[in-house]
């Protein structure tokens, strides 16, 4: 009786693992640094290729800063719009996506982003998220506050071809002054 209840859970615990190979380098500073946050938005991966490729991406580019994984997951022309105004296309870091981890680290200390839902429609990825950080910079103000904030957000991604060929961001950044006063 034992071995058959046991069975089963074990192969629960497979099947699992199996699906939730998401981000798991952990071979950059910020990676290190992010590390309960990459594993908790991890969690969200489990229930299809598109969820999982959206939380590989998301956790690679903004937690763990990881370029060369990023352009492993990114179509070479892809075309993110961020909330900043800005379109990055393809990979380069001269206005490609490799530029974002950078810039946000240059305006927000600490930046990530946390997952907190996800809808998937066939090639389209929805998800509810948080931007945190500390405000390190005079963006958005007349100096630096050095305090941290964060801004609920939404990001969208389109898969083409088992790739992210897709992004826009939509970011309430302009509330930042009132969070950090």
């Amino acid at each position: 009786m034992f071995k058959m209840i046991l069975f089963p859970l074990m192969l629960s615990a497979i099947i699992v693992s199996n699906c939730n190979g998401q981000y798991s380098e952990m071979n950059t500073e910020s990676a290190k640094k992010n590390e309960a946050l990459i594993q908790k938005n991890n969690s969200l991966a489990i229930g299809g290729p598109n969820r999982k490729l959206a939380v590989e991406f998301l956790n690679g580019l903004l937690n763990a800063r990881d370029i060369a994984y990023i352009s492993t997951k990114a179509a070479p022309n892809i075309s993110f719009r961020t909330s900043f105004g800005s379109v990055l296309t393809g990979m380069s870091a001269d206005g490609g996506l490799a530029k974002l981890p950078g810039a946000l680290d240059n305006i927000f200390l600490g930046f990530t982003i946390e997952l907190e839902d996800m809808i998937v429609e066939a090639n389209k990825v929805y998800l509810k998220v948080v931007f945190r950080g500390i405000h390190s910079s005079a963006y958005l103000a007349t100096q630096a506050s050095n305090k941290p904030f964060k801004v609920d957000g939404f990001v969208r991604l389109i898969v083409a071809d088992n790739k992210i060929a897709q992004g826009f961001v939509v970011a309430d950044f302009a509330q930042i002054p009132n969070r950090i006063k």
